[in-house]
């Protein structure tokens, strides 16, 4: 139980990370999250294994698209 904790708190620190540095640098927002969940998952660094955080993972798809829409 507390592996899903630490793997959720990590995902949130990187998101805000993303978000910082994709803002210092002006560029748009869901770029710098996608970088993000690209580094710490599964295919560079494997910071978070998926099958734990695959709800998350989804939700965030679904809120991802729709900061695209927005932005378009």
């Amino acid at each position: 139980m507390s592996v899903i904790w630490l793997e959720i708190s990590i995902v949130i620190f990187a998101a805000i990370f993303g978000y910082l540095l994709s803002r210092s640098i002006k560029q748009p927002i869901s770029i710098g999250l996608i970088l993000v969940g690209v580094v710490i998952g599964p295919s560079v660094f494997s910071l978070v294994d998926y099958e734990d955080v695959s709800i998350l993972a989804q939700i965030g798809g679904i809120i991802l698209l729709f900061l695209v829409g927005l932005e378009s």
